[in-house]
């Protein structure tokens, strides 16, 4: 129901005894469901008035793949594997479908990165924020919340590999060569550049833990 917006024109869900007679289950079922759905984030019971559905998707897929990365012990592998084949897809699309208030704020992220002295955690979060912009700047909501739950693990992953005295991208523009077919419009060499990006953080990660 909530999927298909059949609530009333404030945000309501019917009535519990009309949720009864929709469905034909008991009380007790019908008061665990929502119960359920207000842990995931996806209604709120307002006293007096119901049950109001709350726009909080995103949210709560970002919660769910958090938590999953946390309880799982995803291994860094793992997640790089991820960032192989979703980035450059992002950055792809992007490319493509970017508006200028996107290429604002990349562009903003980028000179961030390009003025820091040292890999800190200003330097950490522009980069990050960088990525999580292309991945908005899709319009596709489950490919920035992807992007956006594995953000804080990919902080963690960055900061346990030793990086160079000068900043990777005063040194490599891995950033600005991926902004630049981003703004150019050239999705495939925008994924190019991005899957670029990509191997090298592989590499510079396999060879730390090799060394270890």
């Amino acid at each position: 129901m909530i999927k298909n917006k059949e609530y009333d024109s404030e945000g309501f869900l019917p009535s519990e005894q009309k949720l009864l007679e929709k469905f034909e289950v008991s009380r007790v079922t019908v008061r665990e469901a929502v119960k359920t759905l207000e842990v995931r984030g996806l209604v709120k019971r307002i006293h007096g008035k119901g049950i109001l559905v709350v726009d909080n998707t995103a949210n709560v897929l970002i919660r769910s793949i958090t938590d999953l990365i946390a309880t799982e012990g995803t291994s860094l592998d793992e997640m790089l594997e991820v960032r192989d084949i979703v980035e450059p897809k992002c950055a792809e699309i992007a490319a493509i479908r970017r508006t200028e208030e996107d290429l604002l704020v990349l562009r903003e992220k980028l000179e961030i990165m390009e003025s820091c002295q040292a890999m800190d955690n200003k330097y950490y979060d522009a980069d990050l924020d960088f990525h999580l912009g292309i991945a908005r700047a899709t319009g596709n909501t489950l490919l920035s919340s992807l992007i956006e739950a594995y953000t804080s693990y990919m902080i963690k992953l960055i900061v346990s590999t030793p990086q160079s005295k000068v900043p990777i991208e005063q040194e490599f523009h891995y950033h600005r060569n991926i902004l630049n077919e981003i703004e150019k419009g050239d999705s495939e060499k925008a994924a190019e550049k991005m899957f670029m990006h990509m191997s090298a953080t592989r590499l510079n990660v396999q060879t730390y833990n090799a060394d270890k």
